[in-house]
């Protein structure tokens, strides 16, 4: 579950904002609320952000979106033989970084994934991990990447990826690839339990209605119930006029 995430310099966002899910202990355990979370975390299930019209709500989310493309489909998405493109978005300042960051768990878990970009190229990814181990918590980065500006290359780490350390082509693959995330390139050469291949996975899994370029349905079933409950409304002539009633007094 995602406990929250930050963004800077992205679209409308210009200084740095977070959104936290996160709850007090002290709130009540209402399970229609509130989730469970690693470390006797407690994350809340409903959050509000208000503002005006075309006061960047939308653009909140849409970061959200980012990161979600940016972990799964940026090494995939749109390749020439050259090298992968990102989908291009408008920072804020366009001579400074976007940052982009999101705390999630997982199997027990905490992950805490950040990434600074330019609409050019990915400057400077982390990934880190937080497990309990015996009676104490203990955290590790599982790898940085770091582009040198003087050297035209990325510098990189990585800790428990024994699988992935074994590939000879590892530095060729990170400074061909220099729009596309780490854990999107070789989350593919991972297996199947290895953390980078669930990591991938369990981001494919998370929906939202507002996407990278704006506000659409993406869950089919949901379209088809909002589709099929229109339907009905429109064809009773009772539950259609209080429906008006209802639109016209909040004039949407």
């Amino acid at each position: 579950m995602i406990h929250s995430f930050s963004v800077k310099n992205f679209y409308s966002i210009g200084k740095k904002i977070e959104i936290d899910f996160m709850s007090k202990e002290k709130n009540p355990n209402a399970a229609e609320m509130y989730l469970r979370a690693p470390f006797n975390e407690k994350i809340s299930k409903i959050s509000f952000i208000g503002g005006p019209n075309a006061s960047g709500k939308t653009n909140v989310l849409r970061a959200l979106s980012y990161i979600k493309y940016l972990i799964t489909e940026s090494v995939a998405d749109s390749c020439s033989d050259k090298m992968c493109r990102l989908i291009q978005f408008t920072p804020y300042e366009g001579k400074e970084d976007t940052e982009l960051s999101v705390n999630f768990s997982m199997e027990n878990e905490i992950f805490s994934y950040s990434i600074t970009l330019s609409p050019e190229r990915i400057k400077h990814e982390t990934l880190n991990r937080k497990k309990m181990n015996a009676s104490r918590a203990s955290q590790l980065c599982l790898f940085e990447r770091k582009w040198n500006n003087d050297k035209k290359t990325y510098f990189f780490k990585t800790r428990d990826m024994d699988h992935i350390d074994q590939l000879t082509a590892m530095q060729d693959l990170i400074d061909h690839n220099p729009q596309a995330s780490f854990i999107s390139i070789f989350a593919n050469y991972d297996t199947k339990n290895g953390v980078l291949y669930k990591i991938s996975e369990y981001w494919k899994n998370v929906v939202s209605n507002v996407q990278i370029f704006g506000s659409r349905e993406t869950n089919h079933s949901m379209a088809e119930l909002s589709n099929d409950a229109l339907k009905k409304i429109y064809n009773n002539e009772a539950l259609k006029e209080r429906v008006s009633e209802i639109l016209r007094k909040y004039d949407v």
